[in-house]
C-alpha cells in the first residue's frame, strides 16, 4: 500500500432521516464538501433542472 489511511481521512458515521419531498446531495469531495451533511436536506422544489 502507498500510504494508509487515519481516522481523520474518513468521513464522519451519521444517520438522517430525510423527510418526504426532500433529498440528501452530497459533493463529489466526500472529506471536503458542503453537502446535506452540512446543511440539511434539501427540498425537491428548490432544485432546478430537467430530466434528459
Amino acid at each position: 500500500m502507498a500510504f494508509e489511511s487515519s481516522p481523520l481521512d474518513r468521513a464522519p458515521d451519521a444517520s438522517v432521516k430525510v423527510p418526504p419531498d426532500q433529498f440528501f446531495v452530497m459533493g463529489d469531495n466526500r472529506l471536503d464538501a458542503r453537502d446535506s451533511r452540512y446543511f440539511g436536506p434539501i427540498s425537491f422544489s428548490s432544485i432546478i433542472g430537467r430530466k434528459l
